[in-house]
């Protein structure tokens, strides 16, 4: 976590930085899951404690979509894009969704846009 409240640093693709921000009940489960987690520069590890395999995330979110009655194929790439959609449909500015997923040019981030009806 970050030392800033309310803001977690992320390390992603390319070992590129930011810092994005989390409600207080996310903060509170973070906290609660670092107390027991291995000491590990990973977020997310596998049952070794080593750095959980993107096929397991995926198996993982196939999973619980299933549960939820998610009939549609659902990929981690798709929890993103929801992500971005969500800001972009709620009038969160094209530069701050940027921001948050990491893209480094603007046009990467614009095809989340869509016109108001």
């Amino acid at each position: 976590m970050s030392d800033r409240k309310g803001l977690l640093r992320i390390t992603g693709k390319g070992r590129k930085v930011r810092e994005v921000p989390v409600n207080s009940e996310t903060r509170k489960y973070l906290k609660e899951y670092l107390k027991v987690k291995p000491n590990s520069p990973y977020l997310f590890v596998s049952q070794k404690g080593g750095k959980m395999e993107r096929s397991t995330i995926f198996r993982i979110i196939k999973k619980y979509a299933a549960l939820a009655g998610i009939e549609k194929p659902v990929h981690p790439h798709t929890l993103r894009h929801t992500f971005a959609q969500t800001l972009i449909d709620s009038g969160v500015d094209i530069f701050t969704v940027q921001h948050l997923l990491g893209h480094e040019d603007i046009t990467t981030t614009q095809r989340y846009h869509r016109p108001k009806k």
